[in-house]
C-alpha cells in the first residue's frame, strides 16, 4: 500500500545490505511514526521525516538562480528563432511543393473535361493528389505547432525546476513518485 508520508519507498537503497528499502509506520507513544527499513534480516531503519528532509534538501540542488534563467530564456529565444528560420524555409517548401499539386490537379480537371482521359483515371489520380495534399497540410501544420508546444513545455519545465522542493511537497505521490524516478533513475 502507497503511503504519501513514504514517498521514497522503493526508491532507497540499504546502506548495511544494498536491497531496496521498504517503508512502514510504527505506533508509539504519543502517535504513529514512519520510517524506511530494510527487508527481514536486515536491521536497518532510518526516521522517514528526517530522510524526506534530506531528499528535499537534495532537490533544492536543482533550483537555478534567476540570473541563469534570464540566460537560459535568452538561449532558448534564440534557438527556437533558428528553429523557426528552418521552419519557414521547409514552409515553403511544402507551399511550393502544394502550389504544384493543386496546379496538377487543375490540369487533370482540364483533361477530363476534353476527354482526354476517362473518369476511372481522373479518379485515382484525384485521390492520389487529394492523399498528398492532406498530408503535406498536415505535415504543415504540425511543424508549427511542433515549435510552440517544445516552447511552451521547455519554459513549464524550467520553472518547475526552480521551484522543484515546493512543487515536490506540494503535488500527489503519484506525481513525486514520478519525479524521483526521472531525477534518480537509478536507486
Amino acid at each position: 500500500m502507497q503511503n504519501p508520508k513514504l514517498p521514497l519507498r522503493g526508491f532507497l537503497k540499504c546502506p548495511d545490505c544494498g536491497k531496496k528499502l521498504t517503508g512502514s509506520a510504527s505506533r508509539g507513544h504519543g502517535g504513529i511514526y514512519y520510517y524506511y527499513h530494510c527487508v527481514k534480516g536486515c536491521k536497518a531503519r532510518f526516521k522517514a521525516p528526517a530522510i524526506n528532509g534530506k531528499f528535499l534538501e537534495k532537490l533544492k540542488e536543482f533550483e537555478t538562480p534567476s540570473n541563469v534563467k534570464y540566460l537560459y530564456d535568452d538561449i532558448l529565444k534564440e534557438l527556437l528563432l533558428e528553429s523557426e528560420n528552418g521552419r519557414k524555409e521547409n514552409s515553403k517548401n511544402i507551399d511550393s511543393e502544394i502550389s504544384k499539386l493543386e496546379g496538377r490537379i487543375i490540369n487533370l480537371q482540364d483533361k477530363l473535361a476534353d476527354n482526354q482521359i476517362s473518369n476511372n483515371d481522373y479518379n485515382s489520380a484525384r485521390q492520389r493528389y487529394d492523399l498528398q495534399l492532406r498530408e503535406l497540410r498536415e505535415k504543415k501544420k504540425s511543424s508549427v505547432q511542433l515549435d510552440k508546444d517544445i516552447y511552451e513545455q521547455l519554459v513549464y519545465s524550467f520553472s518547475f525546476l526552480q521551484n522543484l522542493p515546493l512543487h515536490f511537497s506540494n503535488t500527489t505521490l503519484d506525481v513525486q513518485q514520478k519525479i524521483i524516478g526521472s531525477i534518480f533513475p537509478g536507486n
